[in-house]
């Protein structure tokens, strides 16, 4: 590979970060931001995105010359932990040199220990946790907001839709929650509301998300309770993971500043200095970490 140009990508919920790399040398020379790539939402529309986001890194990079065939292409990316999506992305005929990729998880973990190895808490559109090891690797969450993720941009989106809908129904106190939704969402007809809200993906949801966060600054009951929820269950996978290994815990994702605040006096948790998309690199110096059946 030492002749080949690399792209690194990770692709989350909301967004595909792609990177352009000559040989393995740690400082890149273009970066794009492109549409959402979880290929376990919409499998067609994440391939669609990451060949998009990819051809307009190599746009931005001025490189008319270099097409993607001649790329390695090295990745994390959201649904891939999903064993029928990982078995889809490894069968799909890609149009690079080469494709390795990992999940989003385990990117992130890659990038923040700068090692194959360590533990790691990724709180963006999805939320999920994990320790790894040479001998053994533990995952917690990513199952998706519709079931879990409880500490996700979409699933505190999602809450403060719930809450809404039953303040139209007189179900729940009022709240600067509902205002601030039924002002975003330009409607206080718990109809229209649901309509517009029922098949929203991830991202839409996680756009939620600061009305909560900034509620909960502000001491709003409503939004301490909802990340109350949030951070009471980020504490137990800390302890998790605590149990499982040593070393430090690194939070990663657009949540993670907001509850390294919330955990730190009870919890010791540090914000990763490096971005997901750096454990790309971490992830082509060891191919066999790739989830692809087949590695070049």
């Amino acid at each position: 590979m030492k002749d080949s140009y690399i792209i690194a990508v990770d692709g989350g919920g909301s967004k595909c970060q792609t990177r352009l790399y000559k040989h393995q040398h740690h400082n890149f020379l273009a970066e794009h931001i492109g549409g959402a790539c979880n290929f376990a939402s919409n499998f067609a529309q994440a391939t669609t995105n990451l060949i998009q986001s990819i051809e307009k890194l190599l746009h931005k990079a001025n490189f008319a010359e270099l097409s993607i065939s001649q790329c390695v292409v090295v990745g994390g990316f959201a649904g891939v932990n999903l064993p029928k999506v990982c078995q889809q992305l490894s069968n799909w005929q890609h149009p690079f040199k080469e494709f390795l990729f990992t999940t989003d998880l385990h990117l992130a973990c890659y990038a923040a220990n700068q090692s194959s190895t360590g533990k790691a808490i990724i709180t963006g559109t999805g939320s999920c946790a994990i320790a790894t090891n040479d001998h053994s690797e533990v995952v917690f969450g990513g199952y998706g907001f519709q079931l879990g993720d409880q500490a996700s941009g979409a699933w505190l989106g999602r809450q403060a839709i719930e809450h809404t809908l039953l303040e139209l129904d007189n179900l729940a106190t009022a709240s600067q929650v509902s205002k601030q939704v039924t002002r975003y969402s330009q409607t206080s007809d718990a109809t229209q509301l649901s309509q517009q809200w029922y098949l929203a993906s991830p991202k839409q949801f996680a756009q939620l998300s600061h009305i909560i966060i900034e509620l909960t600054q502000q001491q709003d009951p409503t939004a301490m309770v909802i990340t109350q929820t949030a951070v009471s269950y980020l504490a137990r996978i800390v302890m998790q993971l605590n149990q499982i290994q040593d070393g430090p815990i690194y939070l990663l994702g657009g949540l993670a500043e907001f509850y390294k605040r919330q955990l730190q006096q009870q919890y010791p948790v540090s914000l990763s200095d490096h971005q997901p998309i750096d454990g790309a690199l971490v992830l082509l110096q060891n191919p066999k970490l790739s989830l692809n059946e087949t590695n070049a």
